[in-house]
């Protein structure tokens, strides 16, 4: 089971328009991580948490629906995210994707968020163990 959460607001800060939720800006970010908009997270308990993302108009392919590349970005931000949410903390404040895996079960589109539900299954210190289902609209979009 994870620690208890760190302070989020070293990089979250609470969200004005969202109780119990905190958001990590574009402008707090850069390189990479700062092409998918305002990312939101609420600690559920230790080991658990909520993230939402907002899905950019960049993020499109050609049939309209959300790359599956950029879906695939999307997932690693989401894992750090739901990571620092559960309450690991990542020692020098980033991390590494070493493995990832993607289910794609359905298209998700720009205009409503993705939201996600993170476990962290293991917190070896340097390796972090988490799986989650992304959702929009209600349906499964990845696991």
């Amino acid at each position: 089971m994870a620690r208890e959460p760190r302070q989020l607001s070293d990089i979250y800060y609470p969200d004005p328009d969202e109780p119990g939720w905190y958001r990590w800006t574009p402008e707090g970010r850069n390189g990479f991580a700062g092409i998918f908009g305002d990312i939101r997270v609420m600690p559920l308990e230790p080991g658990r948490a909520r993230v939402k993302i907002d899905p950019q108009p960049n993020l499109n392919s050609a049939t309209g629906a959300i790359h599956g590349g950029a879906l695939a970005g999307d997932v690693d931000i989401v894992i750090f995210s739901g990571a620092v949410g559960g309450g690991v903390n990542f020692t020098g404040g980033g991390a590494s994707t070493v493995d990832l895996s993607i289910q794609y079960l359905s298209q998700s589109f720009v205009g409503q968020p993705l939201e996600a539900e993170l476990q962290v299954l293991r917190d070896g210190g340097r390796l972090v163990f988490v799986r989650g289902t992304i959702e929009q609209g209600g349906a499964q979009v990845a696991s």
